[in-house]
């Protein structure tokens, strides 16, 4: 007669259980369409996911095969599944990952729940399950690309910080190697992945936000240029130009100046519009652009300000804005002194800020001729001609000077300088000339002295290279 010790018996149970797991199996397969008749029998294959290691792996193979049969017990199903995903036993937890996707096959729903647990798991630190995470993940996504982005996606929303750097990480590697095979042929995909993004743009850190944008930069859709206004769009929002310009607060200011750039940068390559910066530039930043103490910022502005012009700008936002910009410009191009007052200090001539604000004008003008030309416009171009040739003799003499000592042997640093006012200069006289013909005429083309090269940039890097 044979004896059992304890380990024995334990070992013919676990058979014994792992026996009628198969029996049940049996039993499901040969139904074939009858197989909903039999909800007792997949319960009992449920009922095994709480037995041992061996029938928690085999229970969890069973029910992702047999799952979509029944879907009246769905919740039972996923429940099962997902308690298995927190399993102690790593084998366990491995099955559980690699089979759950197959649930999806009659219920494409479930990919929305079962990609939100899923995304869980990408802090998993064992490197071999992270990997079977990301395949699962990776093929749920191949499959039901709303479902189970709409599942990740909730993860990048969620409260866990940790939970939702792994999830963009994973997007904006993993997701977007996918991009040709999930979205060029389906433009309904494209655009729900850019809606998912677009919601979580709300709500982002600095980082976060390049992220996305470098991802946005690489779908087709924003190859267009409606897609691309939109990116312009998303970028204003941003940057935050319903609120009140706030100078002195240098996170505002920086975040300000970061996205203005941006979006120069996309309407320059994409020929979009900047109309929301420039009315923001006109309507906010100009009352208070004299006294603002921060020059560095004055010339960011002014600058990107100057650039939004390389973009055409439609005839309805240069009436709205042409009086606010000469009056700016007014301010920076100033009276001739009176007749005797020769000798007295010559005001400062701001040459940056009037090469920026002249081109600008320059370009807007041009849609609203009659500013300068029309019949009760003639008091206002006379002064404004007296400015500018009070101006352009400063311009002059300074632009001589400079001529010379590009002549003369100095440093790489101060020859970079000189250059540039050289080139500001050169363009603010240029652009004055334009101003003398009768009627004004604005045909002259200049290279804005700040840019080493007319803006043809690539994306992608430059959204690596500048951070908020």
């Amino acid at each position: 007669m044979m004896a059992t010790n304890k380990n024995g018996d334990a070992t013919t149970k676990a058979d014994s259980e792992l026996d009628k797991l198969y029996k049940n199996y049996d039993v499901l397969v040969n139904a074939k369409d009858k197989i909903a008749e039999h909800k007792d029998v997949y319960a009992a294959i449920i009922a095994a996911t709480k037995g041992s290691s061996g029938e928690k792996r085999l229970a969890a193979t069973f029910v992702s095969k047999f799952g979509p049969k029944f879907p009246s017990m769905n919740d039972a199903s996923l429940d099962a599944m997902f308690d298995l995903l927190e399993d102690e036993d790593s084998q366990v937890r491995r099955t559980v990952v690699k089979v759950i996707p197959e649930m999806c096959a009659d219920s494409a729903q479930l990919g929305t729940r079962i990609a939100d647990v899923l995304s869980q798991l990408l802090l998993a630190e064992d490197a071999t399950e992270l990997t079977m995470v990301k395949n699962s993940l990776l093929l749920l996504i191949r499959k039901y690309p709303k479902e189970a982005l709409a599942g990740l996606f909730s993860q990048v929303t969620g409260d866990d910080d940790v939970t939702r750097e792994k999830c963009i990480e994973f997007v904006c590697n993993s997701v977007m190697k996918l991009k040709n095979e999930l979205f060029a042929k389906n433009f309904d995909n494209e655009q729900f992945f850019i809606e998912q993004i677009k919601q979580v743009m709300r709500d982002v850190t600095a980082e976060e936000f390049q992220q996305f944008v470098d991802v946005l930069l690489q779908l087709r859709t924003m190859a267009t240029r409606k897609g691309a206004q939109e990116l312009v769009d998303i970028v204003a929002n941003q940057a935050d130009l319903s609120a009140d310009f706030q100078d002195t607060d240098v996170d505002y200011m920086y975040r300000l100046v970061t996205c203005y750039r941006l979006a120069v940068t996309i309407s320059l390559e994409r020929g979009t519009s900047l109309s929301p910066f420039i009315n923001f530039v006109c309507h906010k930043v100009f009352p208070i652009l004299p006294v603002m103490e921060a020059k560095e910022s004055v010339d960011d502005i002014l600058q990107l300000f100057a650039q939004s012009f390389l973009s055409a700008i439609t005839a309805e936002l240069a009436k709205d804005i042409i009086s606010l910009l000469f009056d700016m410009l007014l301010h920076y191009t100033p009276e001739p002194p009176p007749i005797g007052t020769e000798d007295t200090e010559a005001p400062t001539l701001q040459f940056t800020y009037v090469e920026c604000l002249l081109f600008s004008f320059h370009e807007t003008v041009k849609l609203c001729p009659e500013f300068l030309a029309g019949d009760d416009a003639a008091d206002r171009l006379k002064d404004f001609r007296k400015r500018l040739q009070y101006f352009a003799h400063g311009c002059q003499v300074y632009h001589s000077q400079l001529e010379v000592t590009l002549k003369e042997k100095t440093n790489a640093d101060v020859r970079s300088i000189q250059k540039v006012a050289h080139a500001t200069t050169g363009n603010i006289n240029s652009l004055i000339k334009d101003f003398f013909h009768n009627p004004p005429s604005y045909k002259t083309k200049i290279k804005l002295s700040f840019l080493k090269e007319q803006p043809k940039v690539q994306l992608a890097r430059y959204v690596c290279i500048h951070t908020m």
